[in-house]
């Protein structure tokens, strides 16, 4: 696992969507309050590896609920994707494009045809060591174009 494309899990979506609706399709409004619910729900896991990071009651240290709930996030976004006919690997694409020009950055492709920096650590580990990377910035090399 780990190379999922946007279009896999859109097939994935729809066809799971005739069972889990019982072969209606919902709206793009409850898509959205679902999305909306999703992301609630990865604050409330961040919020409670804060409470652990800070020694106070409450608190959890494994990442794994902040995991699942990103990626619950994904879902629920290409669903909304779905609802309104839009392809969401292209629209990402063209929004991290625009912004990294906006910035002076390079593109999508660019990065992905160029090897990482050795100073932006992994960010793969699923169960960082306890309060590791939560709130921190990584470093970054200059990848900005002149």
């Amino acid at each position: 696992m780990g190379d999922l494309r946007f279009m896999d899990l859109r097939v994935a979506n729809i066809r799971r969507a005739v069972e889990w609706n019982g072969g209606s399709p919902t709206s793009l409004e409850f898509c959205m309050i679902e999305l909306a619910g999703e992301v609630g729900e990865a604050m409330n896991a961040l919020k409670k590896m804060l409470r652990q990071q800070r020694g106070m009651a409450g608190g959890i240290s494994d990442a794994r609920a902040l995991i699942d709930e990103l990626a619950d996030v994904v879902i629920c976004a290409d669903l909304a994707a779905q609802r309104m006919g839009v392809d969401l690997g292209a629209a990402v694409e063209a929004k991290f494009n625009a912004t990294s020009k906006k910035h002076g950055f390079q593109t999508l492709r660019h990065y992905l045809n160029h090897p990482p920096c050795p100073s932006v650590p992994s960010m793969v580990n699923p169960d960082p060591a306890p309060g590791a990377g939560v709130g921190e910035e990584a470093g970054a090399c200059s990848t900005a174009t002149p």
